[in-house]
């Protein structure tokens, strides 16, 4: 049995200002393989926002938007009526969402630069709130839940998503897990860091955060959702090596020898869920939701 107890721990970011270089360098990745990402995380999406209950005319602020899912679909769903703000710390990752989100002609839409630790909004001034894996990368995600409560109207929701465990993921387990390995084999310095992919796999951790932060009616269920690719293996671990900021680290603490091999052993991994046209992964995905309900 593969081990994957060092893999969470190494999938990391290193702070908000690490974090936000990072992910501005993947921006062109994330413009790049949009449409097609929106496809594959479908379901995650349509999972947040039956858990943020998102009707017409509603008032949704989106935290992490990347590339612009959730944020688009939500825009979607609330119509003319509603409005949503979608924010990200990396400015080059709002100016592709707003790319998409012209070219889709919504106009419904707002987009910002914003910390979750320090959202830059009024008290009161939302019906739900929404993040889809983001909350791991957040270096104090229960400052960042005060925050959320505080910009919720009474009676408001935040939902989130984050992934389970690695071992029942094999987006992880065809790639990054592969890479922790030769890591080992090279002696590599395992970095410290308390961003950690997985630092949300265990159902009732985002309870614990929520009940803190003096949310109530509090739900969190593990569910299992399609992650599929329409396309190669080859294309998708290009895109996934071009998106994933954590991914990037890693393969590059790694000498030029090794990447070569590590490549190879990826895609015959992946090459196990091909079918000739798909990589049919599936995605192991935890979701919570709860409402502020006393100010």
């Amino acid at each position: 049995m593969a081990d994957f107890s060092n893999v969470s721990r190494t999938i990391d970011m290193n702070g908000p200002n690490e974090s936000k270089r990072d992910w501005e360098r993947m921006a062109e990745g994330w413009k790049k393989w949009h449409a097609k990402f929106s496809r594959q995380s479908s379901e995650a999406t349509k999972a947040i926002l039956d858990l943020a209950q998102v009707k017409e005319g509603m008032t949704v602020l989106d935290l992490a938007c990347g590339s612009g899912e959730p944020s688009l679909s939500i825009a979607r769903a609330v119509g003319p009526r509603g409005r949503v703000v979608a924010t990200d710390i990396a400015p080059g990752m709002l100016k592709i969402a707003e790319t998409n989100a012209r070219d889709e002609g919504l106009s419904n839409i707002e987009f910002k630069p914003a910390n979750a630790e320090a959202i830059p909004f009024p008290d009161g001034s939302y019906d739900a709130v929404t993040c889809r894996f983001g909350l791991m990368f957040f270096p104090n995600p229960e400052k960042a839940m005060g925050e959320i409560r505080r910009v919720l109207k009474i009676g408001g929701v935040v939902a989130l998503v984050t992934w389970g465990p690695i071992e029942k993921n094999p987006r992880f387990t065809t790639t990054a897990a592969i890479v922790e390995k030769y890591r080992r084999m090279s002696k590599v310095e395992e970095r410290a860091s308390d961003a950690d992919v997985f630092r949300f796999a265990e159902i009732g951790s985002m309870t614990k955060i929520l009940s803190e932060a003096r949310f109530g009616e509090i739900s969190e269920k593990q569910i299992i959702v399609p992650w599929i690719w329409d396309g190669s293996v080859e294309e998708q671990f290009k895109s996934f090596s071009e998106m994933s900021a954590p991914f990037r680290k890693l393969y590059s603490e790694v000498n030029r020898g090794c990447q070569q091999k590590i490549t190879a052993e990826i895609l015959a991994a992946m090459g196990e869920y091909y079918d000739g046209r798909r990589v049919n992964f599936t995605a192991v995905i935890n979701t919570a939701a709860a409402k502020k309900i006393v100010k």
